[in-house]
């Protein structure tokens, strides 16, 4: 199968852009929607301006009653998921299906993303089993990364996990903690065709904007900060990508927590600010984990990409 062009082998990295740039930031998204269809198709085709509005208004979550499980993550109606038909562009070739294939069987639904020629960043728990207490065995449960998958095309270069890492004192049974992060050391260095996440700013022919890591505060207020999310949650199928853009709700205990729709399976995804390419670009500002934690208003929450996080990833990343 033909894939995409190499990322560092042929076209390098772009320079961080200087010129000023100002906007409200708090409502811009990384798509806009097809009305006809009503899919989400992504940006548009000019790469001079870097933001598109989608125009569509997102009602505040209704109250509902949820019953609260760790890891169960909630929709708040109305469902505001969008699928994502061309995953093969930037950001959202970098999200991989994450699949475990357990006795012989592939599971759907988790998620994971390219952070390194050979490095996927994703929730603890997504490799970590549960009855034994410790992490995956891969001679036994091999674990396949499929960045871009769109249903059952896989059209972007996959490959096997080779060793998992958790960080020290991770465990399950104290339900979804700031702990909740893994990484997933890849045998095939399929980042350098794929692109990838990168911690400091960067970008590339096929991803004009650029990505970097949160490395200090949000970039707004907690309450007025919008959100993205992107993932393959298993009430859609498992095996395509749904992204989901709402509005913060708070920041405590290293645990971001927010109104976009989630679902099994989105466990993993990145949580990202999209800003100007002078100001970092997509910002990843967090890591899926979990749902409501039945305290206080309804939420999802992510494990929020802090100092600790970012040394481990660095620590990690190969």
């Amino acid at each position: 199968m033909d894939h995409e062009d190499d990322f560092d082998l042929e076209y390098g990295v772009y320079e961080t852009e200087t010129e000023a740039f100002e906007e409200d930031e708090s409502y811009l998204t990384d798509g806009f929607i097809d009305r006809e269809t009503n899919d989400f198709l992504l940006e548009a085709e000019d790469d001079e301006d870097p933001y598109y509005e989608t125009g569509m208004a997102y009602e505040e979550a209704e109250s509902g009653h949820f019953q609260f499980e760790d890891y169960e993550s909630e929709v708040f109606p109305p469902d505001t998921r969008k699928r994502i038909r061309q995953t093969t562009r930037a950001p959202f070739r970098y999200i991989c299906h994450v699949e475990i294939n357990r006795g012989g069987k592939a599971e759907p639904g988790r998620t994971g993303t390219l952070i390194g020629p050979k490095t996927v960043l994703t929730a603890a728990h997504c490799i970590w089993h549960e009855g034994n207490n410790a992490l995956e065995d891969l001679s036994t449960t091999p674990i396949r990364i499929i960045p871009g998958r769109n249903g059952s095309s896989e059209p972007l270069p996959a490959t096997q996990a080779a060793k998992l890492i958790v960080p020290a004192g991770y465990n399950t049974s104290k339900g979804a903690t700031a702990l909740d992060f893994g990484i997933i050391q890849l045998k095939d260095a399929i980042g350098n065709r794929v692109g990838y996440w990168s911690k400091a700013y960067r970008r590339w022919k096929k991803d004009k904007t650029g990505t970097s890591f949160l490395n200090g505060g949000l970039p707004l207020n907690v309450g007025t900060l919008r959100v993205n999310i992107s993932g393959y949650p298993n009430d859609k199928g498992g095996i395509k990508q749904y992204w989901s853009y709402n509005r913060t709700k708070l920041l405590k205990d290293g645990m971001l927590h927010y109104l976009n729709d989630t679902a099994r399976g989105h466990s993993g995804s990145p949580v990202w600010v999209r800003r100007h390419s002078s100001k970092g670009g997509r910002v990843l500002v967090g890591v899926h984990v979990a749902g409501d934690d039945g305290i206080g208003d309804k939420a999802n929450r992510a494990v929020f990409i802090n100092a600790k996080v970012r040394k481990f990833i660095k620590d990690n990343t190969i």
